[in-house]
């Protein structure tokens, strides 16, 4: 984190962030839905089983947003977690907000047609933003159910075209981060021990992507 803010949320109610548990890479999307200045941030936060083995009383953990097309964060705690009558987590008002750079490599937005293997299975679905560190593989829950199995850290390979390669190339690597929602699954892909044939490729498709999206935002 860096360049210190005033504890300033600059949101507004409904607005969607990321809560990640300090010391664990699972994010949760959650809607702000209650504040109460200085005091505390009401969130609502999904429906997770067994949701006491992931959020209790006390927890200190990470809270993400975007305002204005940068990613602020803070650091809270949990005050309380219910589930009834209403899915409402409460946590501590934030003493300061930063901006967050979360990324050693920048990435970009993409589309590409991708397959995951991890151990004897094989997942369909796209990579949506690729950086020369790794990628985001999105999947369809319904469509592999198995997926409920990931864990922090699993080894995988993550096989799609690259420009000026004939064929598909494998990119092996490890997970890293694990986004869920109700039917989409998404998967944060640190790279590790790319050929340097295949390094070079990559950064070379990366920085043509990026210098057309830098002409385009231009034009």
């Amino acid at each position: 984190m860096k360049e210190e803010k005033q504890a300033e949320l600059n949101m507004e109610l409904g607005a969607q962030l990321f809560l990640q548990i300090e010391g664990s890479e699972i994010r949760i999307k959650c809607n702000l839905v209650g504040v109460l200045p200085q005091s505390c941030l009401m969130i609502q936060t999904p429906l997770i089983k067994n949701k006491a083995k992931f959020l209790n009383k006390d927890d200190d953990i990470i809270i993400r947003y975007i305002h204005h097309g940068k990613v602020l964060g803070f650091l809270s705690k949990v005050i309380e977690s219910l589930e009834n009558p209403f899915d409402i987590t409460y946590i501590s008002y934030p003493k300061k907000v930063e901006e967050i750079n979360l990324r050693k490599h920048s990435r970009i937005v993409c589309y590409i047609p991708a397959k995951l293997k991890w151990a004897e299975l094989s997942f369909k679905g796209v990579v949506s933003d690729i950086s020369e560190g790794g990628v985001r593989f999105i999947t369809i829950r319904d469509q592999a159910k198995e997926t409920d199995n990931f864990r922090i850290g699993d080894e995988l390979t993550v096989v799609f075209p690259l420009l000026g390669m004939e064929d598909e190339v494998e990119f092996k690597g490890k997970i890293r981060s694990i986004n869920t929602d109700v039917r989409i699954l998404g998967i944060g892909v640190e790279f590790e021990n790319l050929p340097s044939n295949i390094s070079d490729k990559l950064s070379e498709y990366i920085k043509i992507v990026s210098s057309y999206n830098e002409h385009l935002s231009q034009g």
